[in-house]
């Protein structure tokens, strides 16, 4: 996954994660609105000295309340979780506005149009841009659909006029399955809109991308190279990594140049490129410092590792021959720098050069790791 992917389905998951966040708020307050609302009801009743049975008090308050109570509770836990994923916290947010609208249809249904409740968690739950939990959603309506219609049906305050229990249902019904329909339409525009603004964005990001790219051998330029550091940098500083620059400069390309012509060094510097990409596994961490020298980062790696490395790339270098001048050895000399305690950009730079300089002035085609990386 490229970094601008990964940074599209960052911002994806946090979109997702506040609409987790604004649904489960929302059941909180609905299930308490609910049950102090069946609370007062009762307290009505007694007041006016109708007979409230064990049963009513079971069935309108007890039961619903335990389970909006416990499934907003696990809801709640599983999104706070850091071993939940995204996806799992998209699906227990909407199973738990389901289960307030899923209590309303089944145990609070004192008016026809509360049987339809479950077809709004639809339009909620199309947010998260998932079929898979709308289908489910429609899975679970049919027999919370089904329940309540026989409770509704069964109720003895409900009109006991037939035609009016029936066009209840049907106009429900037809409510629910156009619901989940629109919502299903609804999702399927969003998710075109956001491919739309990903492409725009996948775009912009690879021109940006493409200005940061040195022409000539491939490899990112000066201006990444100081994004790239500062990042380290600030990520040294929230966490323990092991980052190292190193600093590649070919021997005598000055020579090159003034005898076998610009053509002859840009091939030399092109064929260094390769190598380094080859040996590196990502360009994103090689960088055309200017001229004839090149900087190599490692994020968070082994000393041992980045020698190996590095000496590869000498190695392959050396043995590399070039039309121009076969019989010619060319070389390189390589500084290495860990990176010390609130050290700058341009420390590093610094450090990691200094040890380039003395590779260069104690006979080249070696490669020289600073005091600082040698001592820890």
């Amino acid at each position: 996954m490229s970094i601008e992917e990964h940074g599209y389905n960052q911002y994806k998951n946090f979109l997702h994660g506040k609409w987790q966040k604004n649904i489960l708020l929302i059941s909180w307050l609905v299930a308490f609105l609910i049950l102090g609302i069946e609370i007062m009801a009762c307290m009505v009743f007694i007041k006016h000295e109708e007979q409230v049975g064990l049963s009513y008090v079971i069935l309108r308050i007890i039961v619903p309340s335990v389970l909006n109570l416990s499934t907003l509770s696990i809801a709640t836990f599983v999104r706070r979780s850091e071993d939940s994923s995204v996806n799992a916290k998209n699906h227990w947010a909407s199973f738990s506005i389901f289960m307030i609208c899923a209590v309303i249809a089944i145990f609070h249904n004192y008016f026809h149009i509360l049987l339809g409740a479950p077809g709004i968690v639809f339009f909620i739950c199309a947010v998260f841009g998932e079929t898979k939990i709308l289908n489910r959603l429609l899975i679970a309506t049919v027999p919370v659909y089904i329940i309540s219609a026989a409770t509704f049906c069964t109720d003895p305050h409900t009109p006991p006029d037939g035609l009016y229990k029936i066009l209840s249902l049907v106009c429900n019904f037809t409510f629910i399955s156009c619901s989940y329909i629109f919502s299903h339409f609804l999702m399927r525009a969003q998710a075109s809109q956001l491919k739309y603004i990903h492409d725009s964005y996948r775009r912009h990001a690879d021109l940006i991308e493409e200005l940061k790219i040195e022409p000539l051998t491939k490899l990112y330029n000066r201006s990444a190279l100081d994004g790239a550091i500062a990042r380290i940098i600030e990520r040294k500083k929230l966490c323990e990594i092991n980052p190292f620059l190193v600093m590649l400069d070919i021997d005598f390309f000055k020579k090159i140049n003034d005898e076998f012509g610009h053509i002859a060094g840009d091939k030399v510097l092109v064929t260094l490129s390769e190598i380094i990409r080859k040996n590196m596994g990502s360009s994103r961490r090689a960088f055309r410092y200017g001229g004839e020298e090149f900087v190599l980062i490692f994020e968070d790696s082994m000393p041992t590792h980045v020698i190996y490395t590095v000496q590869s790339i000498r190695y392959e270098f050396a043995a590399t021959r070039f039309d121009f001048a076969p019989d010619n050895v060319i070389t390189l000399s390589a500084g290495v720098s860990g990176i010390g305690e609130n050290f700058t950009a341009q420390d590093w730079l610094e450090s990691a050069d200094k040890s380039l300089y003395y590779a260069k002035n104690h006979g080249r085609n070696q490669l020289k790791m600073s005091v600082l990386v040698t001592s820890s």
